[in-house]
């Protein structure tokens, strides 16, 4: 298991954010946590990766106790988020927002060679290398955060509502850049409250309801279950 919570606690003040969350990511997975909003579904990837300290339980990333580690030093050892609301540079070019992903390669030929390997992924970025970030739509803007991410080679990805306040045809683009990269080898946390659309390619699934794994499963299983229909896909 490359990466395991075991009973993961997290309160903000006098509120219970998390009320023991267990999970498990597999090596080449792509595992999906569903729910509504406030349900903890964010929070439970920012004490992942150090964003958030728990008040309980434990994070393993690849076999190791990484529980409240600085998240720079969990960035190098190999996990990337890719946050909510993109929170890419605006003023910087595309270009310049992709070298920040590449802070930790020391090798000019590598960085060159993974930049060749995002734009490849997303070509709509190489068209607009030498152009600001905050010009770009929504939808690139996800493209380019995710790419940044990518720029690093994580061990595993975690995404966090990639498809938040995109529209319908730019929802489809990233879903289908996310299976490329699950066909690809990569390992994927995702978060997500567009469920159709994250069961249809997770693997496995977990469903999060106030802080707590209400069901858990193959994903498509889960996308069969009579109360994920009717209370997150809307049957």
């Amino acid at each position: 298991m490359v990466l395991e919570t075991e009973d993961l606690r997290v309160d903000y003040g006098h509120v219970r954010a998390l009320r023991g969350v267990s999970l498990k990511v597999r090596r080449g997975s792509l595992v999906t946590l569903i729910g509504a909003n406030g349900a903890g579904k964010s929070t439970t990837l920012k004490a992942i990766i150090g964003l958030v300290r728990p008040s309980g339980g434990r994070v393993f990333f690849e076999n190791r106790d990484i529980t409240g580690r600085p998240t720079h030093k969990l960035v190098a050892q190999g996990l990337s988020l890719v946050p909510e609301g993109r929170h890419i540079f605006p003023d910087l070019t595309v270009r310049e927002n992709l070298k920040l992903g590449a802070l930790l390669i020391r090798d000019r030929r590598e960085e060159e060679r993974r930049l060749a390997e995002v734009m490849e992924m997303f070509p709509r970025l190489g068209e607009r290398l030498n152009q600001k970030g905050g010009t770009l739509s929504g939808g690139e803007q996800q493209m380019l955060a995710i790419a940044r991410a990518l720029m690093q080679k994580p061990k595993v990805l975690l995404l966090d509502e990639p498809s938040l306040g995109l529209a319908p045809n730019l929802v489809q683009l990233i879903f289908e850049k996310l299976e490329e990269l699950k066909r690809g080898g990569a390992t994927i946390l995702l978060v997500e409250q567009n469920a159709y659309q994250a069961l249809r390619i997770a693997d496995y699934a977990y469903v999060l309801e106030t802080g707590r794994i209400a069901l858990e499963g193959p994903a498509k299983a889960l996308a069969e279950d009579r109360r994920v229909i009717e209370h997150y896909l809307g049957g």
